[in-house]
């Protein structure tokens, strides 16, 4: 199984709405095409739970089109949604046509311990103070506040090359993090969302290679939206 290099701090992303295609067809379009991807990881659920202030900034900053903008969420991986193994706490910064990601590792937790509907409101507040996080960070995710949940399933592929990489990312979900029991799955076309990253370097490259995939470029974010899908 290939390995991702991961020595670039900054990539570009370039998302698409993928309309009236499986995860399977689009998997298959990847495979044979001139970059010739190939799968290098298993299937797996990823969960997030987004953090913004309490006027929603950071959904403002997407919603506006600012050409800077920060996400702060939690993400880990699996099926049993309440139930976070190895988290990360990740905070995206994006500048312009690039971005980047710094992320710490987090103890164990249970969403149900935290944020369940009884559950006091400074139980996750005392979770984040005896995190191990440098205190930069600390601060500044205590001063959010949890917002929303999103839970996708996501195929990972790499270029031959290893200068791409692709993701697939379906069967979306979204929930409010005080009700855990409910989810909202997203409209169908909204279902399929395939995203290329690579380092600036190869922009050339990869604007070529774009050019020729029949499917929409998109501004896509799965924050702004799940939060769209909740209060419409």
């Amino acid at each position: 199984m290939k390995t991702l290099n991961k020595n670039e701090n900054w990539r570009c992303e370039r998302k698409f709405v993928v309309l009236d295609s499986s995860p399977e067809e689009v998997a298959l379009l990847l495979k044979l095409n001139s970059l010739d991807f190939s799968e290098i990881y298993w299937a797996r659920k990823i969960n997030s739970l987004y953090f913004d202030s309490e006027d929603l900034d950071f959904y403002s900053q997407n919603a506006e089109g600012s050409p800077q903008k920060i996400k702060v969420r939690i993400r880990w991986y699996g099926e049993d949604l309440p139930l976070a193994k190895n988290p990360k706490l990740e905070i995206k910064v994006k500048q312009g046509e690039v971005n980047k990601k710094i992320s710490f590792p987090l103890p164990d937790f249970n969403l149900k311990d935290f944020l369940a509907v009884g559950s006091p409101e400074n139980e996750f507040e005392k979770y984040l103070r005896n995190c191990s996080l440098p205190d930069e960070y600390k601060i500044k995710v205590l001063l959010l506040k949890p917002s929303v949940i999103t839970s996708y399933w996501r195929r990972y592929f790499l270029s031959r090359n290893e200068r791409f990489r692709a993701t697939l990312d379906f069967d979306l979900e979204s929930l409010l993090p005080r009700n855990l029991m409910r989810f909202l799955p997203w409209d169908s076309y909204q279902n399929l969302i395939l995203e290329i990253k690579y380092c600036p370097d190869y922009d050339l490259e990869a604007r070529c290679f774009i050019s020729h995939l029949p499917f929409r470029l998109s501004k896509y974010s799965k924050y702004s939206l799940a939060l769209r899908e909740i209060f419409g």
